[in-house]
């Protein structure tokens, strides 16, 4: 008889196996609840339960139950106390009346027909217990029984391990795809934003370079504050595109606004006025302080090649002045 069970448990480990493999692996109730019904078929017990300890509370909690409608009674302290015991006592063994009275003197009466115990242990630490019972006093489980809870035992170790570890890494790949989300949120956050500095450079550059078309042919460009290299090329690259656009004949440049007049920024606007010169243009040059004419002589600009006028009423007045005599010299010709 004993050798037909051996051979009965060998086959069923293989289905065993197989149901186990079909499973969710990182659902530890699915395993539980599989694993627990078929062995409790398996050993003709009536009732069987699981006990393994929380991932978060690390309490020994019910994950699963086969038949058992009294769960509150599965789950009192009183039976708590002798499932925590059977699973620090490790691995596969029978459980009788008289253990339960010397151990658990005040246990539920639902286990005085003794069980079988098999305990969990991962990583060789005890981490459950599967228990079964078979509702008749004084009935113990072969050794044939025992040898099949042990291999189980190790079946489901390894199982819930596993598990473990695939929910770990899900958990680790969700959280990889939020932070991946939040890091493509900040990104495009910070490109709007880049994007919106960009636009309010554009309109501060725009603003710092006001070319006005004053008349057909006329353009001025009044100049405030400091006129550093990058401004000035700034400036050049507008002004040049504007002359180009509107065939102008005459920019006056006003540097009213223009406290500080050093070497640097008087060969910028030496630059601008040859290059307005290159495209056939005249170019004036207007709202000279007698600070910054000073300044120009002490440094030694040459400013002799240049149109410089007072102020931009002046500068405009000059300019109608070339615009009247470039008209008749075309009546002329």
């Amino acid at each position: 008889m004993a050798l037909r069970c051996k051979v009965e448990h060998q086959d069923f480990l293989q289905i065993l196996a197989r149901a186990i493999v079909s499973l969710d692996l990182d659902d530890r109730t699915s395993i539980c609840d599989t694993v627990s019904s078929m062995v409790s078929t398996q050993l003709g017990a009536k009732r069987g339960a699981t006990f393994l300890v929380s991932r978060s509370t690390l309490n020994l909690e019910m994950v699963s139950s086969y038949d058992f409608g009294e769960k509150d009674v599965m789950t009192s302290p009183e039976a708590m106390a002798v499932w925590k015991g059977c699973m620090d006592r490790r691995g596969a063994y029978n459980v009788d009346g008289n253990e339960l009275n010397n151990r658990w003197a005040d246990h539920p009466d639902f286990m005085a027909g003794g069980f079988a115990v098999m305990s969990i242990d991962i990583a060789d630490r005890p981490q459950g217990v599967m228990i079964f019972l078979n509702d008749r006093k004084g009935s113990q489980y072969s050794k044939e029984d025992l040898e099949l809870l042990s291999t189980i035992s190790g079946i489901m170790a390894m199982t819930i391990e596993n598990a473990d570890s695939q929910l770990s890494q899900k958990k680790m790949i969700l959280k990889m795809e939020v932070q991946s989300r939040e890091r493509d949120r900040m990104m495009a956050e910070m490109e709007e934003k880049l994007e919106l500095i960009r636009r309010q450079q554009e309109a501060i550059s725009e603003l710092s370079t006001p070319i006005i078309k004053i008349w057909d042919g006329v353009l001025t460009l009044p100049v405030i504050g400091v006129v550093d290299s990058r401004r000035s090329e700034e400036m050049m690259e507008s002004l040049l595109e504007a002359v180009v656009d509107t065939q102008s004949r005459c920019i006056i440049i006003d540097i009213t606004g223009v406290n500080v007049v050093d070497t640097k920024t008087a060969d910028h606007f030496l630059k601008m006025v040859k290059a307005i010169r290159l495209l056939g243009s005249e170019c004036i040059l207007t709202g000279i302080s007698p600070e910054i004419a000073q300044t120009l002589t002490n440094i030694g600009v040459d400013l002799s090649q240049i149109r410089t006028l007072r102020n931009l009423q002046d500068g405009l007045k000059m300019s109608f002045e070339i615009m009247k005599s470039d008209s008749k010299k075309r009546s002329g010709d």
